[in-house]
């Protein structure tokens, strides 16, 4: 029997990656950012990140009916630390090139 678990870290990258909305406005261009600093040489910091991040719990808890307690300050660290070990190879490789 399959159990279900609500993993909320990887149920937001999910969300933000598939919300055609969320990934345009929001994930994408945080993305180009991130690659456009690596080529620059700046140090990439979770405050770079954030912004995007809280914005798309915010959407997320609302479009879900979602408690955004869920997300307290371990969560969102957790967020971050899963969201920049998945897209760092994607950013070196020139995915979120935008020139």
């Amino acid at each position: 029997m399959m159990q279900d678990s609500y993993d909320p870290v990887n149920d937001l990258l999910v969300f933000c990656r598939n919300d055609n909305n969320f990934y345009t406005k929001h994930y994408y261009p945080c993305m180009a950012k991130l690659s456009d600093l690596r080529d620059m040489k700046k140090t990439l910091k979770k405050s770079h990140v954030l912004p995007m991040l809280k914005s798309g719990i915010e959407q997320y808890c609302d479009k879900y009916d979602i408690d955004k307690d869920v997300f307290d300050k371990g969560i969102v660290s957790r967020i971050l630390e899963t969201l920049m070990k998945e897209e760092m190879p994607q950013i070196r490789n020139g995915e979120y090139r935008c020139r």
